[in-house]
C-alpha cells in the first residue's frame, strides 16, 4: 500500500476497508511463508559460531511471524474503524453531522482506538 487520499465519505470509506481487507490478507500469506521457511542446515553445533547463527536465525523468524501477526491485527482493528466511521457518517447524514462532528468520528479512527463519539 502506498499514500493516497481518502476520499470522506462513505463510500470512500468502504472503498479504502476493502483495500485494507486485501492488505491484510496479503500479509497473511506472507505470515505463513515465514511459518513455512525451512530451518538452517544441520551443522556442527558444538562450534558457538554455529550454534549461535542457527539461535539467532530461529528468533529472527519468530520476530518477522510476530510482527506480521501484529500488522494483520492492527489493519483488521483499523478496517474495523473505517467501517464504524462509515455506518456514523450514514447514520449522521440523516441527522446533519456537523464538520466538527464529523472531524471528531475521523479522529476517533485515525487515533487508532473504536469510536467513542455517539452521533446524537
Amino acid at each position: 500500500m502506498g499514500e493516497e487520499t481518502i476520499k470522506v465519505s462513505v463510500s470512500g470509506l468502504n472503498d479504502f476497508a476493502t483495500k485494507l481487507e486485501t492488505f491484510r490478507v496479503e500479509v497473511g500469506d506472507a505470515a505463513s511463508k515465514v511459518h513455512d521457511c525451512p530451518p538452517l542446515l544441520p551443522g556442527n553445533d558444538t562450534m558457538p559460531e554455529i550454534a549461535n547463527l542457527k539461535k539467532g536465525s530461529t528468533e529472527f523468524m519468530a520476530s518477522v511471524a510476530a510482527a506480521l501477526t501484529t500488522i494483520q491485527t492492527d489493519v483488521k482493528n483499523i478496517k474495523s474503524d473505517l467501517q464504524m466511521a462509515g455506518t456514523m457518517f450514514n447514520l449522521g447524514a440523516e441527522d446533519s453531522l456537523t464538520e466538527a462532528q464529523m472531524m471528531e468520528i475521523l479522529h476517533d479512527v485515525l487515533g487508532g482506538g473504536s469510536p467513542s463519539t455517539s452521533v446524537h
